[in-house]
């Protein structure tokens, strides 16, 4: 097990191969050439056809780190967010329901 606190992040080529980087080397991937990253690099490894095997210790994702329930808490805010707008279309809103709903879409990340 290693104690490495280097992040590292999974990224294409134009051929569509995964890599594994380094994460402070995300902008310069963007900026090489095919003849670059075939040559090797020493902060970029091959997937070879299998991201599946690539494994994750305390991933983080926009810098955040991921909890088991937030994809099932934001599925039901935004079910819920759904229905708000169908009943306050119905029942012409007061300008707090306006306010729940979009304060609703930005914590759930919809936007219109």
């Amino acid at each position: 097990m290693t104690t490495d606190r280097t992040r590292y992040c999974i990224v294409s080529d134009n051929d569509g191969h995964d890599y594994v980087i380094e994460a402070d080397h995300v902008d310069e991937w963007y900026e090489l050439d095919d003849d670059q990253i075939n040559a090797g690099l020493s902060w970029a490894w091959p997937v070879g056809g299998a991201p599946n095997q690539v494994t994750f210790t305390n991933p983080l994702i926009f810098g955040e780190p991921l909890t088991p329930n937030d994809t099932q808490r934001i599925k039901v805010i935004r079910e819920w967010l759904d229905e708000l707008e169908e009943i306050a279309a119905i029942d012409n809103p007061l300008a707090f329901s306006i306010h729940l709903i979009e304060e609703l879409r930005r914590l759930a990340g919809k936007s219109r």
